[in-house]
């Protein structure tokens, strides 16, 4: 992006979009976790719904979205950032059970104001690494310098398990001045299908029943179970400095007591 003070301004405004953006998207979800909290709390069967274990947020720093245009081969405009770049909003919801990971999409997606635009299922099809994860791309609508405009953002889905494994895999493989061994590399493949069966195991004890009631066949979690679903050749964004594990101005949604 050409250093100048009309870009920097119009930089600062992009990024002040992302800002309403993302906490348009936290809010649509604490409403979703909080909605779950009560009916776990007040029903008599509190474990058929779903359990938010945790809630983390990031968005890209500057310079991880000028690294991001340069791999990508862009020009770092504001208009190519918006269009090609879809995960400056990064979100990551851990829920405790497998299932539960397709309930919260579910949920997501009914929300009003919470639009769908693509899924990368690393769950149906795990990267080669052995990594596994649920990537929702959604967009929503935000009001700035009295204009709306539709931003993209990133949602994470993972279980506790899938959770754990990428964040130990993530620590190992992008220790600074450490390169990860090849059987190393092997090893944490080998256990993430290790982890994968015993998280089956786990999740088939389970009833997984849907909490909100939702069934509709064109929700895009519904269509995946039946093979209509997008599966990116994209590998999960780990390498920025931001996004390590969203480590770094992270905006947690508490667990509830």
């Amino acid at each position: 992006m050409p250093d100048n003070d009309n870009s920097s301004k119009q930089l600062e405004y992009a990024m002040l979009r992302y800002e309403l953006a993302r906490d348009k998207i936290l809010n649509a979800i604490e409403g979703i976790k909080r909605e779950l909290e009560l009916k776990r709390r007040l029903e008599d069967d509190p474990n058929k719904y779903p359990q938010i274990e945790r809630v983390e947020s990031r968005i890209k720093s500057e310079s991880s979205i000028m690294a991001k245009c340069q791999k990508k081969g862009i020009e770092p405009t504001i208009d190519n950032i918006e269009q090609n770049i879809h995960d400056i909003i990064g979100i990551r919801i851990v829920t405790v059970f497998r299932h539960e990971i397709y309930q919260i999409a579910d949920a997501l997606l009914a929300t009003p104001g919470i639009n769908f635009v693509k899924v990368k299922d690393y769950i149906e099809s795990p990267k080669e690494s052995g990594y596994r994860g649920y990537h929702l791309i959604i967009s929503v609508e935000v009001y700035s310098r009295g204009r709306s405009s539709i931003v993209t953002g990133e949602i994470q889905i993972r279980d506790l398990l899938m959770d754990a494994w990428s964040k130990i895999e993530h620590r190992k493989r992008y220790k600074p001045h450490d390169d990860l061994s090849e059987s190393l590399d092997a090893s944490f493949t080998k256990h993430a299908d290790i982890l994968d069966r015993f998280d089956l195991e786990v999740d088939n004890s389970e009833t997984p029943l849907n909490g909100f009631g939702i069934s509709d066949p064109n929700l895009p979690y519904v269509a995946a179970f039946q093979g209509v679903v997008v599966v990116s050749d994209e590998e999960p964004d780990y390498g920025d400095d931001a996004d390590t594990e969203f480590g770094s101005g992270v905006n947690k949604i508490p667990k509830a007591d």
